[in-house]
């Protein structure tokens, strides 16, 4: 018997042995396949790298975008911060604004709003009632400022400032409802009525000013077409019935002259006084359009002088 592979054994060992060296690998040909590898690696390492370092840079532009959009934003609807604290007195008597028996009513609403815009407005204010002359004390350290429907020299302009009207007194120009009559201007050439009493001087050239004691008899003129319009206080023509002899009237805007209860205070630090001032009209004006003000009219039984001040 023969121990040894037989010839066709013999033939299947040489191919087997061939296909194995077949698969061996040159050196060379592997340190190159390797150096590729390492290298593509490397190229997959930088990548990463550089998409970690824009992913990075990417976040910290976006979030640094977002939170400057957010303290602009939030310093923008953040009321005016005044650290100063206002003492604000009033004169409960409310002289020259003849208010009859709603001396305690304005004194009321006033202080409500005062109180509503510093709170809504972030201000630091303190008020006092007095009845002592408020202009004098206004020189004093004791106050900072005061409500007040009373004129000042106008040379004192320079060092106090001045809101607008928190409640209107200056005089308004009443016409027949009937009238095209828009703006006081167009009164020009025109016979004129106005109130005894009412301190005011038409700008345009009229032909006649008539004075009047007796409102029925001044609105009884107005009604027949003897004068074309009537000047008269704020309070006394909207506190009026406008309807008289038949005819219906109405009260242009806006006011001749913007006079009434206003709050005046010392212009005396850089910045935080108009700051203040800015701040104070800004919340009145908010009061103004948002019902509030006209809601508190009625709760104090006041006439409201400012019905048109809500559209402007």
């Amino acid at each position: 018997m023969n121990d040894g592979p037989n010839q066709d054994e013999h033939e299947e060992i040489k191919a087997d042995h061939a296909e194995i060296e077949g698969l061996k690998k040159d050196p060379g040909e592997e340190s190159s396949e390797k150096s590729e590898i390492t290298s593509a690696n490397t190229n997959a390492d930088e990548t990463k790298k550089k998409k970690s370092f824009f992913k990075t840079k990417s976040f910290w532009i976006i979030t640094s975008a977002l939170l400057f959009a957010f303290i602009s934003l939030w310093k923008r609807s953040e009321p005016t911060i005044v650290d100063k604290v206002y003492r604000i007195a009033f004169d409960q008597r409310w002289p020259t604004a003849n208010l009859g028996s709603r001396h305690a009513n304005m004194s009321a609403f006033s202080r409500t709003i005062l109180y509503s815009i510093a709170k809504e407005q972030n201000l630091h204010i303190v008020i006092y009632s007095t009845s002592l002359n408020l202009p004098k004390e206004l020189q004093s350290e004791e106050f900072n400022g005061f409500l007040t429907n009373l004129s000042l020299e106008p040379s004192s302009k320079i060092d106090y400032l001045y809101s607008r009207p928190l409640y209107q007194l200056g005089p308004v120009m009443v016409v027949a409802k009937s009238s095209s009559f828009i703006e006081a201007h167009e009164l020009k050439g025109k016979t004129l009525g106005i109130m005894k009493g009412v301190n005011y001087r038409f700008e345009e050239e009229i032909s006649r000013l008539i004075s009047y004691e007796s409102e029925a008899q001044a609105y009884q003129d107005l009604a027949r077409n003897r004068i074309q319009g009537l000047i008269m206080g704020a309070l006394q023509a909207y506190g009026s019935q406008l309807d008289h002899s038949g005819e219906t009237f109405r009260i242009l805007s806006p006011p001749l002259a913007e006079r009434g209860i206003r709050l005046v205070i010392k212009n005396e630090e850089d910045n935080q006084d108009e700051d203040f001032m800015e701040a104070f009209d800004h919340g009145l004006s908010e009061m103004l359009l948002n019902g509030t003000y006209h809601e508190l009219i009625d709760k104090w039984d006041l006439v409201d002088t400012m019905p048109e001040a809500a559209k402007s």
